[in-house]
């Protein structure tokens, strides 16, 4: 007997799935002239910001590295991106982070694009509860964090000398490894003599 197996196209990107308007969900967020980082509208010399609760409508979506919405901007195409904005029909894209980490000072927020740190218009209070999406790496200026204002969760870059993760310190994990370290050389060397020892007495 044959078996006919008949495949439907998926249909992930459906029209209803494009928001008809969203809304910044950010502190501000820069308006581009495309789907691109490096391609910011400017007015004079200064560059074109939404701020938080500034409405859109939504034309098109542009999936890339960075995700787009095209969005009407004072009556012609623009593009802002998707991951600052919204469905103006969900009240909050909060979730309830399960934060590992605490801030040791008052720290300045950057983004990352274009393989350079830029300062956004958000500082973080000395105690701010976030959440390290990458551990921690001293070596490294910048870490990736998740944090929220409000009751928006975004995710950003800080110093990473602003941050003291959950647990235990850097320096007390690394007195723990040298005591372990040395605890082993000691017990080598007691058990290489206490060798010798034995094919004496033989």
């Amino acid at each position: 007997m044959a078996l006919f197996i008949f495949c439907v196209p998926s249909s992930s990107a459906k029209a209803e799935d494009l928001p008809a308007s969203v809304r910044v969900i950010t502190v501000s967020t820069r308006i581009y002239n495309s789907a691109s980082l490096s391609d910011p509208m400017l007015n004079g010399e200064e560059e074109v910001r939404a701020v938080h609760g500034d409405t859109f409508e939504v034309l098109s979506l542009v999936v890339s590295e960075n995700s787009f919405y095209e969005i009407s901007y004072a009556g012609e195409s623009a593009y802002i991106l998707k991951a600052h904005v919204l469905d103006t029909n969900i009240d909050s894209n909060n979730v309830k982070l399960d934060t590992n980490a605490v801030l040791r000072e008052n720290a300045e927020v950057f983004e990352y694009a274009n393989q350079t740190y830029s300062k956004v218009d958000i500082t973080l209070e000395k105690g701010t509860r976030v959440k390290l999406l990458d551990g921690i790496d001293n070596s490294l200026e910048y870490t990736r964090i998740s944090f929220e204002i409000g009751e928006e969760t975004l995710t950003y870059y800080v110093p990473t000398t602003a941050i003291s993760p959950d647990g235990m310190s850097a320096g007390g994990i690394t007195a723990i490894a040298l005591i372990i370290t040395c605890t082993s050389l000691l017990l080598i060397l007691f058990g290489f003599k206490g060798k010798k020892k034995k094919k004496k007495e033989k």
